[in-house]
């Protein structure tokens, strides 16, 4: 009878993993594009794993995970003067915890840009807000520390 259980636990747990639901939002990936002469070309999005989660816009690509990969996906984005930059974002998974960020630059101009790791608990989306592009060297923002709450 023991064992059965633990086959029990063991079936739920696989299934819960292998349909993300165990982590749902932490595995999700949000691109924000905050540069006003730049756009994302939605018909240019495209995952080696994972997958959308609703269309691309100019602004803001939204990716989700499938199976026991994170979002890796690329985005071309357009600015002025036929300038572009084709970027790669990629975002390990998360079962327990938020999965690392990578952005990698593939050609042309380089994002500057803050990411933010997603959280298992509360749940929250992984995030990466590209502020401008650069013809020499992709550049991270760290974002503001936070305050600690004072008891």
């Amino acid at each position: 009878m023991k064992s059965l259980k633990h086959l029990g636990v063991t079936l739920v747990a696989s299934l819960a993993l292998s349909t993300g639901a165990w982590a749902q939002s932490c595995n999700n990936l949000d691109v924000n594009l905050l540069a006003t002469d730049w756009n994302i070309v939605p018909s240019a999005v495209a995952c080696n794993h994972g997958q959308l989660a609703g269309p691309a816009t100019a602004k803001m690509a939204n990716f989700t995970t499938t199976g026991l990969f994170g979002p890796d996906c690329t985005v071309l984005f357009q600015g002025p003067s036929g300038a572009y930059a084709y970027v790669e974002f990629q975002q390990n998974y998360c079962a327990t915890e938020g999965g690392a960020i990578t952005v990698t630059p593939l050609q042309f101009q380089k994002p500057v840009y803050i990411s933010q790791e997603g959280s298992f608990k509360p749940p929250t989306d992984g995030t990466v807000t590209v502020l401008a592009f650069s013809p020499t060297a992709a550049l991270q923002v760290k974002p503001p520390a936070k305050k600690k709450d004072p008891k």
